[in-house]
């Protein structure tokens, strides 16, 4: 398979992303329903105003799974970044959080508490430390 982003295309960078990156998604699609549990219960403790009632917790957990699926698909086709679409439950959550009326800055501050939990879970995972590309 061929990454179609471009600075994938490079000798060290394509084995990287073979070597290290395309495992590393693997494992995060077979345990992405478990990891957006995790996600979703840091919201929880961080961000309780998104969880009204047992549909918005419903909705946020098939977001996050979406999501988590949807970034695990991209970087394992080597997708460019920047043509990702936004996921389909991702788009729902969000039109139902503005119905909702919720703040963006709680919106936003979920996608920032995301990005850490999933930093947090690929790190251990990367093998990089000590690796030159």
């Amino acid at each position: 398979m061929e990454p179609q982003w471009r600075p994938l295309q490079e000798p060290d960078a394509r084995n990287l992303w073979q070597e290290v990156l395309r495992p590393v998604v693997a494992e995060m699609q077979t345990c992405a329903t478990d990891l957006a549990v995790r996600l979703v219960d840091r919201y929880q403790s961080e961000l309780p105003k998104l969880f009204p009632d047992a549909s918005a917790l419903s909705e946020q957990l098939a977001s996050t799974e979406g999501s988590i699926r949807q970034i695990a698909q991209s970087i394992e086709a080597g997708d460019d970044p920047r043509q990702v679409d936004l996921a389909p439950a991702a788009a729902a959550l969000g039109r139902s959080g503005a119905q909702r009326a919720l703040p963006l800055s709680d919106l936003i501050r979920s996608v920032r508490l995301g990005q850490a939990e999933l930093w947090q879970w690929l790190s251990p995972r990367s093998r990089l430390s000590g690796r030159t590309a």
